[in-house]
């Protein structure tokens, strides 16, 4: 309640500057002992990026709902400011992907590689920097510790971060990643099977085979600019040499 006394139907106690319970991205405290407080704090950003004061939400709870927070940062091959398998170059990748978020998941091993926690969020896309960020938390705190994260999004491979990663209970920031585009039916590899679907739904000077399906050419467009064509097919071709995912 944000009454003092607890009674909603009180209006004449009601105070603002009481957050909601739950609500400590609003409390003015360190809750999650990160050393950093409400807005300041990228478990209070719908994208996880503490430097976009647009998507701060103090209504969510800095102590990382009782989990263990991993702040991401992706680069999607073909998209933003990320190159491909056969160029860290980024002049013909899209700068206006049409879709913003993306739906991912960060798997985490020991480092006898052992499955310790998989748990899912969202990444916004950041026209500045070209990538994707966000904040994936588990379900209960992990035990301060060195662990391997794998992090996989739809229609590309999953990828093991670089390097082993030290997590602490509260929030951590991962190094980035960069992830390779191709995998169309989001079964870990780069094969005949995408390569036949790409080819149903591209449409460069002659009209799509079959591609009658929406879902089917949103995820036949590897470089999310609204089109299946020859961007798609060469970006798909150039990615083969990494397969199959992590």
């Amino acid at each position: 309640p944000t009454q003092p006394e607890g009674d909603t139907n009180n209006t004449g106690h009601y105070e603002p500057t009481i957050p909601e319970k739950g609500n400590t991205c609003s409390d003015k405290k360190d809750n999650n002992n990160n050393g950093l407080i409400d807005i300041n704090d990228p478990v209070c950003h719908t994208d996880g990026n503490p430097n976009n004061p647009g998507t701060y939400d103090p209504k969510l709870p800095e102590n990382g709902g009782n989990g263990t927070t991993l702040n991401l940062t992706v680069f999607l091959h073909g998209i933003g400011n990320s190159g491909d398998n056969a160029t860290t170059l980024n002049s013909l990748s899209n700068k206006n992907p049409l879709h913003k978020t993306r739906d991912t998941k960060a798997t985490i091993f020991s480092t006898s590689n052992q499955i310790i926690s998989s748990s899912s969020g969202q990444i916004t896309y950041q026209p500045a920097t070209g990538n994707y960020t966000g904040a994936i938390q588990t379900s209960t705190p992990l035990a301060a510790g060195s662990y391997n994260v794998k992090i996989g999004t739809t229609e590309h491979l999953i990828r093991l971060v670089p390097g082993i990663q030290n997590i602490n209970i509260g929030a951590n920031s991962l190094p980035p990643i960069a992830v390779v585009a191709g995998d169309i039916n989001n079964d870990n590899k780069l094969n005949i099977l995408d390569y036949n679907t790409l080819l149903d739904c591209y449409n460069d000077t002659l009209p799509a085979p079959s591609c009658a399906d929406a879902n089917k050419k949103v995820i036949t467009d590897l470089n999310d600019d609204g089109s299946v064509n020859g961007p798609d097919y060469n970006l798909f071709i150039r990615e083969l040499s990494t397969q199959p995912g992590e």
